[in-house]
Parts: C-alpha cells; structure tokens; sequence
C-alpha cells in the first residue's frame, strides 16, 4: 500500500497560458457541454495543477473549454505530487465519477424541479428516459379494498320458500349462499 504525505492545497487564480497538460492523459471531453457550463455557471470547481511544472492533474476539459470563451485566468489547487502520484491523481480523477452511478429517482426530482434543462447536461431525450424508467418501476395503484359486508343468517320453513328467498335477495344484487 502506498502511503501519502497530508497535502496543503493552496487554491490559487493562474493564469490560463502557463498552464500544460498532463502527457498522455486518456480523457475525451464534451467541450461544448463545459464551455455552456462555464458560460452558465462560472466556475464552480477548482482544478488541479501541480505546483513545480504547472501541469494539469484533473480539470483538462475546463481548462480546455475556459480557453474557448477566452478566459484568461482560471481558479487551481496547487498541489506537489511526483510522477507516480500524479498519474494516479489523473486516472482517478477521470475514473472515479465513472464507477458511481445515479439514484435515478432523486436525479429525476432535481431534473423536473428546474425551469429548463439547459447548462445540466441533460436533454429532454433524458429526462423522458429517465421519466420512463419511473412510470415503469412506480408500484402500481393498491387495489381499492372491498367494500364491507355484512352476513347474516335467515332460517325458513322449508327448502322452497329458502330458495325463494334466496332468488329475490339475488335479483336485489345480494350474494346468497346456502347453509
């Protein structure tokens, strides 16, 4: 097991031109999707750059999409890490959020309390998915419980005027049994 020394992060503004990727990092963004983020959003994250040679650990795609809308300066955690420790930090960044996964029914919530889906990065495609998915996975109406009935017991002479009885009470809508 590998054991790390505690890091201070020092959140700083940089600027955008002294910052490098990382060599070799394995992520495809969705640029658009992060530029109407940011436009939307403003930045609500740090990245990550380590501290000596000012190189991206985790944040390339904001990066990437903050030079489109021609920011000049963005927010870092600076950190000190080596090579090895910096591979890792670049992996896990990218691989982490992919391991998890969504409780579907709070992502719906959140999705339908807002106006619009813009700057979520979902659109109306996922949202009917998603709404789908609930309509088909919701319990299905308890079925009405019965109304109360009520029995009682009539004693007759004979099996004629019982079965008589029986016929009326029917044509009535009762149900009617024979003891």
């Amino acid at each position: 097991m590998t054991t790390f020394k505690k890091s201070k992060l020092k959140t700083v503004r940089v600027p955008i031109a002294d910052l490098k990727e990382w060599p070799g990092n394995p992520r495809i963004h969705d640029l658009d999707l992060l530029a109407e983020s940011l436009a939307a959003n403003d930045q609500y994250r740090a990245i990550v750059v380590r501290e000596k040679d000012m190189r991206i650990l985790a944040g390339h795609g904001t990066v990437k999409a903050a030079r489109r809308l021609n920011w000049t300066e963005i927010d870092a955690h600076l950190v000190e890490c080596d090579d090895q420790e910096a591979k890792r930090i670049v992996l896990m960044d990218n691989r982490g959020p992919e391991r998890g996964g969504y409780d579907e029914g709070k992502l719906l919530a959140m999705l339908n309390s807002l106006p619009s889906l813009d700057a979520t990065g979902y659109a109306s495609v996922d949202l009917e998915r998603l709404n789908a998915v609930a309509g088909a996975q919701a319990p299905a109406d308890p079925p009405e419980p019965p109304a109360p009935t009520f029995e009682f017991i009539c004693e007759a002479p004979d099996k004629e005027t019982r079965q008589d009885l029986i016929d009326d009470l029917e044509r009535q809508g009762f149900k009617c049994r024979a003891l």
